[in-house]
């Protein structure tokens, strides 16, 4: 998957004469919204702007959720605006065009078939096969299709529906990419692969996504937006967040195929074995965390990583 994304279809859109993209911003103004009159979020002022990973972090109930459903026009707000390059995407449905977006739930018909449930899809935006077509050519030379375009979404496994989710999100080819924690349940090798065309659709295009891995916050993002309890905390560049956890703690919780106390030893952090491959590992700093991932050979079978973003968070931010 990996295999320069962009770069080919940066090669794609010279042989096709598409212009490149221009650079977007989206500002979410004096916003409240929630669900059956009972607000979730309050009072959000925040911006995104031009080509990069935008996070958006918090405790579980912090309102990202309805943020990102706000931002693509899935609810309206019940006071307040989102603007794309100054169009309210709530006053004007076709600025809902230039926004992607794959929620949690992937967001496809599982009894359907990926050409079915995009067909669907491309037609409530008011384009046709021809455009189908087209945009499935192109995308079937930067992600492998074969295997799921025919195949029923409910069949798919989870990495299948994933990269279903991410052909859905990319088909009608939008400005802005809005993720709902994009590699949730996924295993470390495909997470990593994910994470990867993430950075390369990055390149020259907005994303919009959340996560509860610091690890990924810190490899992929250039820009960071703090919630809790409905409000928006912090909002700023990754090198202002990466200060505030200078002397931040933290620890992971690492399970492997293999133990790995060579390796962690050779690293010189600190750490307790709890099982034949189960680690607790703690680092002085946050920042660490991506030195030690990528200093993890691969051999070491990952079977999952944890860390607790979440308290931190709230630990940044108490009261």
């Amino acid at each position: 998957m990996r295999n320069t994304l962009m770069q080919q279809i940066y090669k794609l859109a010279a042989e096709d004469a598409v212009t490149a993209m221009p650079i977007s911003t989206i500002s979410v103004v004096g916003v409240a919204a929630g669900y059956r009159g009972k607000p979730v979020i309050r009072d959000v002022d925040v911006e995104f702007r031009g080509p990069g990973v935008h996070a958006i972090i918090g405790p579980n109930g912090s309102g990202k959720t309805t943020l990102l459903r706000v931002i693509t026009g899935v609810i309206r707000p019940y006071r307040g605006d989102v603007l794309f390059d100054g169009r309210s995407i709530h006053r004007e449905p076709e600025v809902k065009r230039l926004i992607g977006y794959m929620p949690a739930e992937i967001g496809l018909l599982p009894r359907l078939t990926l050409y079915e449930n995009l067909e669907t899809y491309l037609e409530i935006l008011g384009y046709d096969r021809g455009f189908l077509e087209e945009r499935l050519e192109a995308l079937g030379r930067v992600l492998p299709l074969d295997d799921i375009l025919h195949r029923m979404v409910g069949a798919m496994s989870t990495g299948q529906r994933v990269r279903a989710g991410l052909v859905r999100t990319l088909i009608h080819d939008p400005e802005v990419v809005v993720l709902d924690e994009p590699t949730r349940g996924l295993d470390i090798v495909l997470a990593r692969q994910v994470r990867e065309m993430l950075q390369d659709i990055a390149r020259d295009r907005m994303v919009i996504m959340t996560t509860h891995l610091a690890h990924e916050l810190l490899e992929l993002s250039s820009h960071v937006t703090v919630m809790k309890s409905g409000r928006v905390l912090f909002s700023g560049s990754i090198d202002e967040f990466r200060r505030s956890l200078a002397d931040r703690p933290v620890t992971l919780h690492i399970r492997t195929a293999t133990p790995i106390d060579d390796v962690l030893e050779n690293l010189g952090v600190e750490f307790q074995r709890k099982a034949y491959s189960y680690y607790i590992v703690r680092l002085p700093s946050l920042n660490e965390a991506p030195r030690l991932l990528t200093e993890l050979p691969r051999h070491t079978g990952i079977l999952e990583l944890r860390e607790d973003l979440d308290e931190l968070v709230k630990a940044l931010y108490e009261g």
